[in-house]
């Protein structure tokens, strides 16, 4: 099975019945192309990304040596 078949089938399981969080390093306008831009990937897109709220997370100094300097 694909990936992004397996990504819409977790879509559907939890579409509506509990929270997911998506990490990564592309904008959300991206995701479409990177999904395969087919009619999978807007079926993906159209479970996550009406209820979705956006953190960008942006800077010079990477995420590791944030962290140590919170510390």
């Amino acid at each position: 099975m694909s990936l992004q078949r397996d990504l819409l089938e977790l879509m559907e399981i939890r579409c509506g019945q509990t929270s997911t969080i998506f990490c990564s390093q592309f904008t959300a306008e991206g995701w479409h192309e990177r999904l395969g831009s087919g009619a999978l990937a807007d079926s993906i897109l159209d479970r996550i990304v009406p209820s979705a709220y956006t953190m960008i997370i942006d800077g010079d100094v990477s995420m590791r040596r944030r962290k140590r300097s919170i510390k």
